[in-house]
């Protein structure tokens, strides 16, 4: 769970409940709200309806093939089985040391041009400790060699949490790019992997990791290529889409939420995610080798 979010009091409780009936499940992530939404300033807001869309849309539809493809920070869980041979490697990852800081990555922080990684405990001890690891009384573990099938991963909108969140443009913008950088970074390991999960699922993420690099050349074709060729109804149609579209988001939370009127800002941050978002992905490739993160 990230520092700056606080759990529902059953979450462990409901957590645990999800493990057991699922032996094969290896990581379990949960549904955020944002902390303080509705009293919160407008990108606040914002935030709070996009979170709530983007778990009970991709999140919610990735987990009925049990292949979801990223366990929030905010909150997740983890069966031991599933990462304890991969811990020694993570905790000895070049890049991460180097500061190259995503959703799921510790904190790092820039000072004079050098970083400082604040890892757990655990992965800052030696040899002996992470031998005892490696020996336990866990019967789904098998020491002697990595599990060979993919584990389950899911996602639960009965878990809660609540989220922290940027309260400035600036800020969010800053960590949007942190989040870039390391999709670009997990690329590699990522895609050459996800193939063998479900065919459903995997042609999913395929075409979305294919439209993230596509978004820059539609929208300026969309916005600068058309009107220029005179075809300004196609323009004005595809603005008309990309509303259409954060309708849809806001339509499906005030259904899940009756009374709630946070559903109205949806929309408008359907635009900032359209329009600013989108050029966030070749900044963070062409300054990827930043180690800054504030």
């Amino acid at each position: 769970m990230d520092s700056d979010c606080d759990m529902a009091i059953d979450a462990v409780e409901k957590a645990a409940q999800v493990f057991i009936s699922d032996k094969q499940l290896g990581a379990l992530t949960s549904h955020g709200r944002v902390r303080g939404a509705h009293t919160g300033n407008v990108l606040q807001k914002m935030q709070d309806v996009y979170i709530d869309g983007s778990c009970r849309a991709i999140k919610a539809m990735e987990t009925t093939f049990s292949s979801v493809t990223c366990c929030s920070g905010s909150l997740s869980f983890y069966r031991r089985a599933a990462i304890q041979h991969f811990i020694h490697d993570w905790a000895h990852d070049r890049l991460y040391q180097e500061g190259v800081e995503g959703e799921e990555g510790e904190k790092v922080r820039a000072n004079n041009n050098t970083t400082t990684a604040f890892a757990s405990p655990i992965l800052q001890t030696g040899n002996d400790d992470l031998n005892t690891l490696k020996s336990t009384s866990d019967p789904d573990i098998d020491d002697t060699k990595a599990p060979q099938h993919y584990w389950n991963v899911k996602y639960s909108q009965n878990i809660r949490v609540n989220v922290g969140v940027p309260t400035t443009l600036m800020a969010l913008l800053k960590q949007q790019i942190r989040w870039k950088k390391s999709f670009i970074r997990s690329l590699s390991s990522t895609g050459g992997m996800y193939w063998r999960r479900p065919f459903y699922p995997a042609l999913l993420y395929y075409i979305q990791t294919a439209m993230k690099f596509l978004r820059p050349y539609i929208l300026f074709h969309a916005l600068f290529v058309l009107p220029f060729e005179g075809d300004i109804r196609s323009t004005i149609l595809w603005l008309l889409g990309v509303l259409f579209t954060g309708m849809i988001y806001s339509v499906d939370f005030r259904l899940r939420n009756p009374g709630d009127r946070l559903w109205i800002y949806r929309p408008v941050f359907t635009f900032i995610t359209t329009f600013l978002y989108t050029w966030l992905l070749p900044y963070a490739a062409a300054t990827i080798r930043n180690k800054g993160w504030r």
